[in-house]
């Protein structure tokens, strides 16, 4: 896992501590996040996302999402995470 990853993932764990979540653990949630997308230096953003924001946050309904173009950003849902301040 690269440090860029590592760190998006800890930001994550942060806000997701409190969150009605799958994951009873940071190492339980890095383990998952395993097998997804790591974020991309070159996008836009990367935000942690629920596929249906009326459930909990859980392995079959959150998914990391890189914005590379203006299509990306209807992968989001209202319950998502952003890694980094949108760049103007």
């Amino acid at each position: 896992m690269r440090k860029q990853t590592a760190d998006f993932l800890r930001l994550c764990w942060g806000q997701l501590r409190i969150a009605d979540k799958e994951w009873n653990s940071e190492a339980e949630f890095f383990h998952w996040a395993a097998n997804e997308s790591e974020v991309d230096a070159r996008a836009y953003n990367t935000f942690l996302t629920k596929l249906d924001d009326s459930e909990s946050w859980s392995s079959d309904n959150a998914r990391i999402v890189n914005i590379m173009e203006d299509s990306d950003w209807n992968l989001i849902q209202s319950d998502a995470i952003a890694f980094r301040e949108e760049r103007i």
